[in-house]
């Protein structure tokens, strides 16, 4: 293994390039800030924003069909 994907493996790297990605996903969709003062009104509107989220991926999902062979 090379040295670049072996640190790659040992500091998770992998998984924090999939946050990094979803964390822009979510800034480019809702915006970076909260318009609430209110700390409630922040989780709840965040707690809505993911809800929302998660919608819009489960479009983007494939739908897999089995093939008889």
């Amino acid at each position: 293994m090379r040295e670049r994907q072996l640190w790659k493996k040992l500091s998770g790297y992998h998984r924090r390039s999939l946050v990094e990605t979803a964390m822009y996903r979510f800034k480019r969709s809702f915006g970076e800030d909260f318009r609430s003062r209110k700390l409630d009104y922040q989780r709840a509107g965040l707690y809505a924003k993911h809800l929302e989220m998660n919608k819009m991926a489960k479009f983007g999902m494939p739908q897999g069909q089995w093939v008889l062979t």
